[in-house]
């Protein structure tokens, strides 16, 4: 359920939830978004503040109050949420707000509240790190060629055929700068999460490298290795000024290899790089 007097960011709202899958209910205005609640049971309840009749923290508080909706998830968007939402509100977001960005959270909310599962099922799932990648303009070209130089330079130094930097989603890993990638992985620019060596970062925030992957009873059965030939891989986790870990920075080759310190220090100082680059398109 979504609450917005705004009659233009409702429909953005609900169009952009609807086309994710999800049944959405809309009100434009505090009264009606209680009756709404109250009729439905919602999964979510996103609220503005300033609406007619009741604020949405007073709508927020009501809810947190009666026992029939004290768990539900609330994500407050406004631009001017007051402190206290912080403390109701299990996310706050700010406007203007990007599809991509709403979505990542919304699915974040709902996961984390599905029954008999943990604050964060995974890593990969925590809100905060999804809402952070979700602040970052990937896409746009100046970054991608600014990321591609980078990984070209590490390739050549390290001498190895490829290098790429990925960004770990919930289910996909995306490349935004690479040398040396051809076929479907350049064509799809990523991988399945499931078959990423970068994402196992993620959860240890810690270098990985795998010096044989034929051998390696984490990846040898890897379809990356398995069909498309990658046996050597390091890589160094790419890291947000809060912590988050974003994705990773990395190397692969198509034949066993031994990595050195060295290797390490230049895929750290590379990574580095990168999310200063990164940091150059990160949304308002």
């Amino acid at each position: 359920m979504a609450a917005e007097d705004d009659a233009d960011i409702a429909e953005l709202l609900a169009v952009v939830l609807r086309g994710a899958g999800y049944t959405v209910y809309t009100a434009s205005d505090g009264e009606q978004a209680m009756l709404l609640i109250q009729q439905h049971l919602p999964d979510l309840v996103i609220l503005d503040h300033h609406m007619p009749g009741r604020s949405g923290l007073e709508i927020a508080q009501a809810l947190r109050a009666d026992p029939r909706t004290a768990d539900l998830p609330l994500l407050m968007i406004s631009t001017a949420a007051p402190g206290e939402a912080t403390v109701v509100f299990d996310d706050v977001l700010a406007k203007p707000l990007l599809p991509r960005v709403l979505k990542a959270h919304v699915e974040s909310l709902l996961t984390a509240a599905r029954p008999g599962a943990p604050e964060f099922a995974s890593p990969l799932l925590d809100r905060r790190r999804l809402g952070a990648l979700a602040r970052y303009d990937w896409d746009h070209p100046q970054l991608r060629r600014s990321v591609d130089a980078i990984t070209k330079r590490t390739a050549q130094r390290l001498g190895l055929p490829i290098s790429m930097a990925n960004l770990i989603l919930d289910t996909t890993q995306l490349t935004v700068g690479s040398h040396g990638v051809t076929g479907w992985i350049a064509e799809a620019q990523g991988t399945p999460v499931e078959w990423s060596f970068c994402a196992r970062m993620v959860d240890t925030a810690e270098p990985y490298l795998v010096p044989d992957a034929t051998t390696d009873p984490a990846q040898q059965h890897n379809p990356l290795v398995q069909i498309d030939g990658f046996i050597s891989y390091a890589g160094v986790p790419l890291v947000d000024r809060d912590g988050q870990v974003l994705g990773a920075h990395c190397v692969l080759g198509t034949s066993a290899q031994t990595f050195t310190d060295v290797d390490l220090t230049e895929l750290r100082a590379a990574a580095d790089e990168i999310m200063a680059v990164l940091e150059r398109y990160r949304l308002p």
